[in-house]
C-alpha cells in the first residue's frame, strides 16, 4: 500500500454497467499528474468490461448457487416423503437444513388455533435437543410472521422490542 501522504495522483473509475454501479477501480500514484487524458479514456473503456465480466462471473455464480439448491431440495424431498414419524422427520429436517443455512437453533411450532398458540414441537440448541415453551400465537418474532404471513428477518436481536428471550437467552 502507498502511504496516503506520498499519493500525489489518484484516478477512481466507476464500473457501471446500465445504471447499475458495480464497484470502482482505485489508481494511485506517488508522481503527481501521473495519470493522463488517455489513461482516463482507456481505464473507462477497461472499466466497463470488467464490470461485465464481474456481473458475468456473479450470474454464473448465482445460478450455480441455485443448481445446488434445487439439487439439494429435491434429494431432501425424496428423502423425506418416506419417513411417517414426526419427530423423526422434524430431526431429519434439522439436519438436512444445517447443510443449506448456518444456524445454532432451530425450533419447529405447529399451530393451535384452539387456544391460539404456537405448540413446541421440536427444538435443536447449540446440537442438543430441547423443549421450550409454547408462544402465544401472535407473540414474539414468530408472532410477526404469523401476522405478516411472510418470514422475518431481524439481524440484532436485542434491538428488536418483539424479541421474546427463551429460559437459555436469560
Amino acid at each position: 500500500l502507498l502511504a496516503m501522504d506520498a499519493v500525489r495522483s489518484e484516478m477512481a473509475i466507476p464500473m457501471v454497467i446500465g445504471r447499475k454501479l458495480v464497484g470502482v477501480i482505485d489508481l494511485q500514484s506517488i508522481e503527481p499528474n501521473a495519470f493522463s487524458a488517455d489513461d482516463r479514456a482507456l481505464m473507462v473503456l477497461l472499466a466497463s468490461r470488467i464490470a461485465s465480466f464481474i456481473q458475468n462471473a456473479r450470474l454464473y455464480r448465482r445460478v450455480q448457487r441455485q443448481m445446488r439448491m434445487l439439487r439439494t431440495l429435491k434429494k431432501i424431498s425424496v428423502e423425506l416423503s418416506s419417513i411417517l414419524a414426526v419427530d423423526e422427520l422434524l430431526k431429519k429436517i434439522a439436519d438436512r437444513l444445517r447443510r443449506l443455512v448456518n444456524y445454532d437453533a432451530i425450533s419447529v411450532l405447529l399451530v393451535d388455533e384452539d387456544k391460539q398458540l404456537l405448540r413446541h414441537r421440536f427444538s435443536i440448541r447449540y446440537d442438543k435437543r430441547v423443549e421450550i415453551d409454547n408462544i402465544p400465537m401472535l407473540s414474539g418474532l414468530t408472532g410477526a410472521a404469523v401476522r405478516s404471513g411472510r418470514p422475518v428477518r431481524v439481524n440484532d436481536t436485542s434491538a428488536d422490542p418483539r424479541y421474546i428471550a427463551s429460559h437459555e437467552d436469560i
